[in-house]
């Protein structure tokens, strides 16, 4: 008797674990409608009933109830056929598979859920041909196998059904682990994983053993029990850990959303004061012959002015004030060229794995080719000695929404390389600005690749191990659209005369802006706030002195900007010419400025052939 008690306080043990799991999980679902936590719930719950309905089994044979634990075990039965479903359903959802085995693993579940529902219907049918309600001849009785039936033969090619598919399950497991990387959670799954199949296949090779004596003469349960409560409970903890990194990634998102306000900021601020160095010297240089002995000097204020431009515009792209440019771009020739061009001159072999069915993005194509170098780059430096970088693209699709995408096509990018690889305590601070593992690294590169891929509605991700090498995975929107025709630009005529309204509340950038203007042949009058624009505006055309254009920033501190003003502007004079200046690159009122009432754009800081082209632009 107490050999018989000794399990049934171990299954009951098992099915609480798995109980308090499932309702966990059952939690989870119903608040994000993640098919990753149904498929979980799936599981404990088949696990629960197979753990509850064995206890069933035992007490009804110690009860002298053998008819009820036979009829107890066929009903225990159809649950383990169930995994048949439920396993490689879960797969589906945890593994980030290509889309070739996402077919064949939606194939695969689906045709083994007809199975399962096949051999319930042919239990009721035809019930000793999955598991008889009898006894064998000649069986050996003990308390805890009283109430077991005999095994048909739909029982067996269940069990030689599970076993393939827990096989085929251990095979992507593997592939998963090879080509992202993610091996702390991987190895909690594989673990569970190989204790479920060691147990099932043990317990087949003991029925075996008992066949001529009748099932469980020697053991009082399944071991496959206690796999099966082991696989569930590991494959919850990686599960967990799974949602606790996606929680990390939303927690850097909103940081560096703090980060970006302030970097913003500060770029803005600094595109003002660098406009002044940047101009002055650009135009210093252009007045100066170069045999003037200064001229060097200059050339190196306006080459170093140039790199604190690239800096700014760095930190304008981190910050979250600027919006994308978008267009429509084949993402698989943007890849194979930007990464063709970042390893120039390197030992590093690149492979491709590009899909020839890679849909197409609207994105902004400076950006992403920002990122794809930066990564590239970042594979690069971690290869010194040489390596391999295998850099490729497929198409996905997310059936639901997840902490930091949702749900929806994407291309999914992964750049894989040989090198050092990156502990697994610094992983989640790769992405933070100004941080770096590597000697005199800047440690802003994949900080703003994270900031551009999150503002095109994407994500970037990394997996690695020291000295196994690192993989970076980039999701971005998928579209079936083609890319439009591109109308070709026509130049306009120079045109350097007249009076321009120069609009900015630095004195600093009035200067430099007047001072630009008279060179090329211009009268400025310069204001600092919108209102002062209109009221110089009317004035002048009712004195008969209009502006040929007016130039003006787009955020004035204590008056009108620049979006409101243009409007009040062109109630006065529709055909009035108007170009926005910003330190912000990226801001819509760039991008689509026409929209706005503006005429042109120029970016701060800028050098006096920028200037200038800007305006012979808008002049006709």
């Amino acid at each position: 008797m107490l050999a018989a008690i000794t399990p049934i306080v171990l299954l009951s043990l098992c099915s609480g674990i798995l109980l308090i799991g499932t309702v966990l999980y059952l939690y989870v679902y119903s608040v994000t409608r993640t098919r990753l936590y149904l498929a979980t719930v799936i599981i404990g719950s088949l696990g629960i009933l197979y753990t509850c309905i064995d206890m069933l089994v035992i007490v009804s044979g110690i009860r002298g109830l053998p008819r009820t634990g036979m009829e107890f075990h066929r009903i225990e039965a159809l649950v383990v056929a169930y995994y048949m479903f439920a396993l490689p359903y879960m797969f589906h959802h945890m593994l980030e598979l290509t889309p070739a085995l996402k077919r064949a693993n939606r194939a695969i579940y689906s045709t083994t859920l007809v199975i399962a529902v096949f051999m319930t219907a042919w239990a009721f049918i035809s019930p000793n041909e999955y598991l008889a309600l009898s006894r064998v001849p000649g069986t050996v009785e003990t308390p805890w196998n009283l109430g077991r039936g005999t095994p048909g033969i739909l029982y067996r090619v269940r069990d030689f059904i599970i076993f393939a598919l827990s096989m085929y399950t251990l095979a992507l497991m593997v592939v998963e682990i090879r080509l992202t990387r993610k091996t702390r959670r991987a190895i909690l799954l594989l673990a569970g994983l190989v204790i479920g199949i060691s147990t099932g296949v043990t317990d087949l090779v003991l029925a075996v053993s008992e066949r001529d004596t009748g099932l469980f003469t020697i053991r009082t349960f399944p071991l496959f029990c206690l796999g099966v409560t082991a696989f569930t409970v590991l494959a919850m903890i990686s599960i967990m850990m799974l949602f606790l990194d996606q929680a990390k990634s939303v927690e850097r998102m909103r940081k560096n959303e703090y980060l970006e306000l302030l970097a913003g900021g500060i770029a803005h601020d600094f595109n003002n004061i660098l406009t002044g160095v940047l101009a002055n010297a650009s135009l210093a240089r252009a007045t100066l012959p170069a045999a003037h002995g200064v001229y060097p000097l200059i050339e190196e204020i306006e080459k170093a002015s140039l790199r604190a431009k690239i800096l700014s515009g760095q930190l304008l792209t981190f910050s979250r004030g600027g919006v994308i440019e978008k267009s429509f771009v084949s993402l698989s020739g943007l890849i194979r060229d930007t990464v063709r061009f970042s390893m120039t001159g390197s030992n590093i072999d690149v492979q491709y794995a590009l899909g020839e069915d890679i849909l197409n993005a609207v994105v902004d194509v400076n950006q992403i080719s920002q990122v794809i170098q930066n990564l590239a780059i970042n594979a690069k430096q971690a290869m010194k000695e040489g390596g391999r970088l295998v850099v490729s693209a497929d198409n996905v699709t997310l059936t639901g929404d997840s902490p930091v995408l949702f749900a929806g096509r994407y291309v999914r990018i992964r750049f894989q390389d040989t090198g050092t690889g990156i502990p697994e305590n610094l992983l989640h601070s790769i992405f933070e600005p100004y941080f770096s593992t590597k000697p005199g690294g800047e440690g802003l590169g994949l900080a703003i690749s994270f900031s551009i891929v999150k503002k095109h509605g994407g994500h970037i991700e990394a997996a690695s191990r020291p000295n196994e090498g690192s993989t970076f995975t980039v999701y971005l929107p998928a579209t079936d659209e083609k890319a439009p025709g591109e109308a070709r630009p026509v130049a306009p005529p120079s045109c350097f005369s007249g009076r321009v309204l120069l609009m900015d509340d630095e004195e600093l950038v009035l200067k430099i802006g007047a001072n630009l203007l008279r060179h090329m042949g211009f009268e400025p009058v310069c204001v600092k706030r919108g209102e002062d624009a209109i009221d110089e505006f009317r004035r002048a055309r009712e004195a008969g002195r209009p502006f040929r254009l007016i130039i003006m920033d787009l955020t004035i501190t204590g008056g009108m900007g620049g979006v409101d003003t243009v409007v009040r502007i062109k109630e006065l004079d529709p055909a009035a010419k108007v170009i926005v200046s910003t330190g912000y690159a990226h801001d819509l009122t760039v991008s689509e400025h026409t929209r706005f009432g503006f005429d042109g754009a120029i970016i701060k800081p800028y050098t006096f052939e920028e200037f200038r082209k800007a305006i012979e632009a808008v002049c006709a």
